[in-house]
């Protein structure tokens, strides 16, 4: 891989968790781990006892099995796991960075916005406009296909910090 080509795939990527971020203010941080082509995305919840997570991981499985029938594509990797710790839970759900699409992150957030919406902590301050949200979605769209066309080799990790979204090569 060519240096040019590198740096186009990190400007992409780079632009695709900002996008995310910005859709999504429910999503905590952004992983991408190029050894595991994965793609994990984090909740924070506050907790007031323990989150189980085997239902809900048994609903995110049996909801992306069927939305996997009616797009006809295959769901590669998933993996739900949460952390519970001072009153804070840390949900993680990680998917396979090839198979997955925007529609598919929008029912991921919209299941665990649905389950704990009283829980979960969202940094809305500068929540999108309607029109901005369908643009941001169809940005979304196009990087992600980048993304499965050449998967950049570097940890790659996006939060948000005081109203900006920050991206690093872990």
């Amino acid at each position: 891989m060519s240096l040019g080509t590198d740096r186009r795939d990190l400007s992409s990527s780079v632009g695709l968790f900002i996008s995310i971020l910005v859709r999504y203010p429910e999503v905590g941080t952004i992983r991408f781990d190029p050894k595991s082509q994965t793609l994990s995305f984090t909740f924070l919840l506050r907790s007031t006892g323990c989150i189980s997570d085997e239902h809900f991981a048994e609903t995110v499985r049996e909801s992306l099995e069927a939305y996997s029938i009616i797009e006809g594509a295959p769901i590669g990797t998933f993996a739900l796991r949460t952390v519970a710790e001072n009153g804070i839970a840390v949900l993680e759900i990680t998917r396979d960075a090839a198979s997955l699409s925007q529609a598919e992150l929008a029912l991921l957030v919209g299941l665990v916005r649905e389950r704990f919406a009283d829980e979960l902590i969202i940094d809305d301050a500068d929540a999108p406009g309607e029109e901005d949200l369908l643009e941001q979605d169809e940005l979304i769209r196009e990087m992600l296909a980048d993304l499965q066309d050449g998967q950049p080799e570097r940890n790659l990790i996006a939060f948000r910090d005081g109203g900006r979204v920050l991206v690093f090569n872990k």
